[in-house]
């Protein structure tokens, strides 16, 4: 799997933990979904800062969206 992927993952995850926390009424378990969005966010930006916006700034046409 390649960053692109593990990044789509990411968005998938994190959408799918904050409908759960939608969905649940109990504001325990809506901490713990909380705490792992944080968790998933906090994956997904090392990835996004260490591999991803890296190796986009390798192209010029691309270097200003990257920024």
């Amino acid at each position: 799997m390649d960053a692109l992927d593990l990044l789509k993952n990411d968005h998938h995850k994190v959408k799918q933990l904050f409908a759960q926390a939608q969905r649940s009424e109990d504001k325990k378990q809506q901490k713990q979904v909380f705490r792992e969005i944080k968790s998933e966010l906090e994956t997904h930006t090392r990835i996004e800062e260490s591999i991803f916006y890296p190796a986009l700034q390798e192209y010029e046409e691309l270097k200003d969206m990257v920024l």
